[in-house]
């Protein structure tokens, strides 16, 4: 998988001399096209690994667009702002349940989210890609669309089944886009949930994104025994509402908006008409009074869950 071949359907034993060195010269022309193609990617790959690089050692999320500017993709692109986009990671199981090994279903992914027409178009210097154990992880640079999960579900699955025997199984979770530095690492975070929820598909392709974490946490809370969920909502949510109640704010509401809002602050303070830092110190109140940490997953999915107990 992710190998170039030429394939001849001959006998070439039997060709005369002129016509292999014309074979010859033909393959040639193909790894020149993929020398080419290659070195056209290598600024793509060096800005995905730096980028979760950086992610891993926890660089300040000011900092990691003055960090990109020296990748070779920010050089060559000369862009020195953050780049809107989306995380799509991927892992797979093949022969007896042993990983897709990583950088054959990178080349696999990359080749498959390709669509140059369509209502979201992606070519192939939109798709920024890395490694993570046995994960893909990719970065899709589409910063006027976003990618639609249903129709990608459609397109992977025609796609990587021709590449897979009838017990392979690819799983792919899709996060929502990345508008901001700040969000990065939530957003990585967000794929990577929405992969553990499609390793449970029942397709040999399945691609899960962030309306399917809503979808998978909301659909367990009826299992739940009604008092447990309303004695969970009342320890998590009760300080906002006891602040609330004393001091006439709004951060149930901030907090409730914000998550509507997949945690974009931009969008957020938009819609309830604040300033962005106005809304960073209520997000920064919710917190010391929770205790809680609304820049993990983790913690989003349980105050979500909270606010629909109640």
């Amino acid at each position: 998988m992710g190998d170039w071949l030429v394939v001849v359907e001959a006998d070439t034993s039997d060709w005369p001399a002129s016509e292999v060195e014309l074979l010859d010269r033909i393959v040639e022309l193909v790894a020149d096209a993929r020398s080419a193609h290659e070195q056209a990617k290598a600024a793509l790959h060096d800005l995905a690994e730096r980028l979760l690089d950086l992610m891993r050692r926890r660089v300040p999320p000011e900092e990691i667009p003055v960090r990109l500017r020296s990748t070779a993709q920010g050089v060559v692109s000369q862009v020195d702002t953050w780049p809107r986009c989306q995380f799509v990671v991927a892992g797979g199981t093949w022969q007896e349940g042993r990983p897709i090994p990583a950088p054959a279903l990178r080349v696999l992914l990359e080749e498959a989210l390709i669509q140059e027409d369509g209502p979201v178009r992606v070519t192939p210097q939109d798709i920024a890609s890395t490694t993570d154990a046995d994960q893909a992880v990719l970065l899709a640079l589409t910063p006027e669309h976003s990618l639609d999960v249903p129709t990608l579900q459609r397109k992977l699955a025609s796609t990587l089944t021709h590449w897979l025997a009838p017990t392979d199984t690819v799983s792919i979770g899709v996060s929502s886009p990345v508008a901001e530095p700040g969000n990065a690492q939530r957003a990585l975070d967000e794929a990577r949930t929405a992969l553990r929820v499609a390793h449970d598909g029942p397709e040999r392709v399945t691609v899960r994104g962030p309306d399917d974490l809503t979808h998978h946490i909301l659909s367990l809370l009826p299992l739940i025994p009604a008092e447990t969920r309303q004695a969970f909502a009342t320890r998590l949510l009760g300080p906002l509402r006891d602040h609330d109640t004393r001091h006439r704010t709004d951060l149930l509401t901030t907090l409730a908006t914000f998550l509507a809002c997949n945690a974009s602050w931009t969008t957020c303070a938009a819609q309830l008409h604040l300033h962005v830092n106005s809304l960073r110190h209520r997000i920064t109140r919710i917190e010391q009074l929770t205790g809680r940490d609304l820049s993990q997953l983790e913690t989003k999915l349980d105050f979500l869950a909270a606010l629909n107990s109640t």
